[in-house]
């Protein structure tokens, strides 16, 4: 008769013994152990699969239009030819070359890839993709960390950032698709923008901003011209006037502001340079009470009255524009300050519809002074002098600046730069959808994180329709091998 041990009844019938022979033991450990390497395998194998996915999606993507790979290497190349003397590493031990890092954060960032960490998963998730375009790039056993990118990024001196943006993404802006027509103005917007989650590092109140940064933005596009960073928020003028020195003339250009920045100087600047300003005026100044008591006159002769309607958004604003010639005359002020020659009010009744119903109303009023009497101009500066405001709202709700809390001066200007550049391209988008539909920039965001191949086609229409830039193919990646990039380094 065959006895069945204890051990064995236990192990068939009560499912919650501890005990448990010791040949099932070693039959159940072989059994985990083959599961465990069969579901490795598994994983691996999907893994492979993906990546074999990406990389023939890509290279038919790059078969199909060549230029993409070549915008690529061109941003590359610009980028090594500006960066290869602010490295200090030792070149026989880099890994990850500051020009191919910056180049996967430009692209990482036109995905929605925003912070250090961001960047780093853009880089391990997406490495069988960009090291087909993307020249310098390790093997992928070789996974970059957010600390890694963060002190890539502040390698890079802050000037040198603007410089990159001024140089090959914002100097040539506007002058080929968005013509201006004969004889309008181009109005041109400044204003600064601070950041709110950064600090002074070392500084005991955190109230005290380490981050301010200036910029330059064309009214007709939205485009984003110059930016300078700055390390106090009252230097926007100074700010400027460094970013209008560079340009040798200034007529058919018209430069407005917020009425914090319009000053005395700022004025006499511009008119050196042949230029035009349109000046927000408020507060207690001798030229604010003075506009503001002349339209309070009775009688007083308008040069002009217009009304302006836009809709947008499920808002509708209604600027009502009264005109006046100004002269020492009536304004003893402009004397003080030469080459004004009108002040409009503008009184704006804003409305707030849903479902065809008006819900609220707001109504604001504000005065201007311009060096100019052309009414159509004027009306161009009102609707476009927003144009920075709208700006920066893209730039903290879209690229998240406000939550940028960094104290590294370099890291940010490197930030600042990318998020820059990054809108100038998908405005460029936003602007110009062939569909007929205007994309926001969320939606074309989160197009390009579910294909970032959408991204580089952005990058392309940019670089080479809008800006203009003739770009030609260096030779394939996987021929540029890490040890021939480090040697030219």
């Amino acid at each position: 008769m065959n006895f069945i041990p204890k051990a064995g009844l236990s192990a068939l019938f009560n499912n919650n013994s501890n005990e448990q022979p010791k040949d099932q033991d070693c039959s159940s450990q072989e059994l985990s152990f083959i599961k465990d390497e069969t579901v490795d395998n598994d994983r691996i194998l999907i893994q492979e699969i993906e990546r074999e996915a990406k990389e023939e999606a890509t290279t038919k993507t790059i078969e199909l239009c060549p230029r993409i790979l070549a915008t690529v290497q061109c941003v590359f190349s610009a980028f090594h030819k500006e960066l290869s003397k602010d490295d200090n590493r030792q070149h026989s031990k880099v890994l990850y070359p500051v020009p191919t890092v910056l180049t996967i954060a430009m692209i990482a960032r036109l995905c929605g890839y925003l912070n250090a960490t961001d960047i780093a998963l853009f880089y391990n998730n997406f490495h069988s993709m960009l090291s087909l375009l993307v020249c310098g790039m390790p093997p992928s056993e070789h996974l970059i960390s957010s600390a890694t990118v963060s002190r890539i990024l502040s390698l890079i001196p802050s000037e040198k950032y603007e410089d990159l943006f001024n140089k090959h993404f914002g100097s040539r802006l506007g002058h080929k698709k968005f013509k201006r027509e004969l004889n309008r103005l181009r109005i041109i917007t400044f204003d600064g923008q601070e950041n709110r989650a950064g600090y002074v590092k070392g500084s005991p109140n955190r109230r005290k901003k380490g981050n301010h940064i200036v910029s330059c933005v064309d009214g007709a596009t939205g485009l984003v011209l110059k930016f300078i960073n700055v390390s106090k928020k009252n230097q926007e003028v100074k700010a400027f006037l460094e970013m209008l020195a560079e340009i040798p003339d200034a007529s058919g250009m018209l430069f407005t502001c917020d009425a914090l920045n319009s000053r005395k100087s700022l004025l006499a600047e511009v008119l050196k340079k042949n230029g035009n300003c349109g000046l927000k005026i408020k507060g207690n100044s001798i030229l604010t009470r003075e506009v503001k008591a002349l339209f309070t006159t009775e009688d007083l002769p308008i040069y002009a009255e217009e009304t302006l309607v836009v809709q947008s958004g499920g808002k509708i604003a209604e600027h009502k524009l009264e005109v006046v010639k100004i002269t020492e005359d009536n304004i003893p002020e402009v004397k003080n300050w030469p080459g004004l020659k009108t002040a409009v009010k503008v009184t704006t009744n804003r409305h707030k519809v849903i479902a065809g119903k008006v819900v609220k109303s707001t109504c604001r009023e504000y005065f201007m002074v311009f060096t100019i009497d052309d009414i159509e101009a004027i009306k161009d500066t009102i609707l476009q002098s927003w144009t920075c405001e709208t700006m920066h709202y893209t730039n903290d709700m879209v690229f998240l600046s406000d939550k940028l809390a960094i104290t590294n001066k370099k890291h940010i200007a490197g930030q600042n730069a990318l998020n820059k550049a990054a809108y100038n391209v998908l405005k460029v988008q936003t602007n110009s959808n062939e569909s007929g539909k205007k994309c926001s920039f969320k939606e074309l965001i989160l197009r390009n994180s579910a294909d970032p191949k959408q991204a580089l086609k952005d990058l392309y229409d940019y670089i080479v329709k809008e800006l203009g830039f003739k770009v030609s193919q260096i030779l394939p990646c996987k021929e540029f091998g890490i040890s021939k990039l480090i040697k030219g380094y």
